[in-house]
């Protein structure tokens, strides 16, 4: 989804293969106000551990 949203070239910033249940070490504290996810925390995907 990352390739298909890069061909849009509307966004500033995307990053593919990111584990959500682990640290990112790429992004400093306090990077980003807002986060927005859709379809990622549901079974099969994301754990809620991963809002963390």
């Amino acid at each position: 989804m990352v390739a298909e949203a890069r061909k849009t070239g509307i966004y500033r910033s995307l990053t593919a293969g990111v584990d959500m249940t682990g640290e990112l070490p790429e992004l400093e504290d306090s990077t980003y106000d807002v986060s927005v996810s859709c379809g990622v925390f549901t079974l099969g995907h994301v754990p809620p551990s991963g809002l963390r």
